[in-house]
C-alpha cells in the first residue's frame, strides 16, 4: 500500500518550485524526480491538489491570516506550505479530516519542523470544523489580515493588496473628506508594492503599506473619518463587544 504520505511530500516539493522559484505547475512537475513514479492514482492526486491549491490560493491564505498570527518565515516556511495544501484538501477537495491533519502533521515532521506540528495539527483541526464559515463569512472578525493601525493590532481585507501583488496594478489608496460645504477626494502616492519575495509575505506586507496610508490620511481629517465595521482587534472579541 501507498504511504499517504509520500504523494504529499511531492506536491509539498512542488508547491515550492511553483511559488518560491516561480516555475509554471507543468514545469515543476516535469522537473520533479519522484513525480512519475507515484502510481497514477497518486500522480493525479498530486496534480490536483497543486492546481487547486494554486487557483484557490488567495482564499487559503485569506483563512490560514485569520488563524495564524502571521506567516511561518524563514526556516520554518516549509510549515506555511503545509498548512496551505491541508486546508486545499479541507476546503475544496473534500480529504477526510483525519487524512488531511494526519499526513500533515508527519509531513511537517519529516520536514524536520516537529516544533510546529502542534500548530499544524491545532490549525488544520479548526479548518475540518470550521472551514464553510471561515471561507463564507467575509466580516473581518473572520478573516483579514493582521496590521498596525494606529498602534494597535486590526485586520483588514487582502484582497487589494493580493489583486496588486498577482497582477502588477497600480494600487493607490484615497481620501474623502468635506470642505467647503463641498465633497473632495485626495489620491494618495501609490503603494510601493514588493517585487520580490514568496506572495503570502507580499501580500502582507502591502496590506501593512495600505494601512499606513489610510492612518496618514486619517490623522490629517480625523473628523471626516467613519468606520462602517470593527478593525481592532479587541473589538473583534465578542466578550468585549458593548451589552445592547
Amino acid at each position: 500500500m501507498t504511504d499517504p504520505v509520500l504523494s504529499r511530500r511531492v506536491a509539498l516539493a512542488i508547491l515550492a518550485a511553483c511559488l518560491d522559484k516561480g516555475q509554471p505547475l507543468d514545469d515543476a512537475l516535469a522537473r520533479h524526480p519522484g513525480f512519475p513514479g507515484l502510481d497514477p492514482r497518486d500522480r493525479a492526486f498530486v496534480r490536483l491538489l497543486l492546481a487547486t491549491t494554486l487557483r484557490r490560493l488567495g482564499e487559503i491564505d485569506e483563512v490560514l491570516a485569520f488563524l495564524v498570527e502571521r506567516p511561518l518565515e524563514g526556516a520554518n516556511a516549509a510549515g506555511w506550505q503545509v498548512l496551505r495544501l491541508g486546508a486545499a484538501q479541507l476546503l475544496f477537495l473534500g480529504t477526510p479530516p483525519h487524512a488531511a491533519v494526519d499526513t500533515s502533521v508527519r509531513l511537517v515532521v519529516d520536514s524536520g519542523l516537529p516544533h510546529i506540528k502542534g500548530l499544524v495539527n491545532a490549525v488544520l483541526r479548526r479548518i475540518s470544523r470550521d472551514g464553510v464559515a471561515l471561507l463564507g463569512d467575509r466580516d473581518l472578525g473572520r478573516s483579514g489580515v493582521p496590521v498596525q493601525f494606529f498602534g494597535a493590532k486590526a485586520k483588514m481585507p487582502a484582497g487589494p493588496a493580493a489583486l496588486a501583488v498577482d497582477t502588477g496594478a497600480v494600487l493607490i489608496t484615497a481620501q474623502l473628506y468635506l470642505e467647503d460645504g463641498r465633497n473632495w477626494v485626495r489620491f494618495q502616492s501609490p503603494v510601493d508594492v514588493p517585487q520580490e519575495g514568496e506572495r503570502s509575505r507580499r501580500i502582507f506586507r502591502t496590506t501593512q503599506l495600505v494601512a499606513d496610508k489610510f492612518e496618514e490620511g486619517i490623522g490629517a481629517r480625523p473628523a471626516d473619518w467613519h468606520m462602517m465595521q470593527r478593525l481592532w482587534v479587541d473589538d473583534l472579541d465578542p466578550a468585549k463587544a458593548p451589552k445592547e
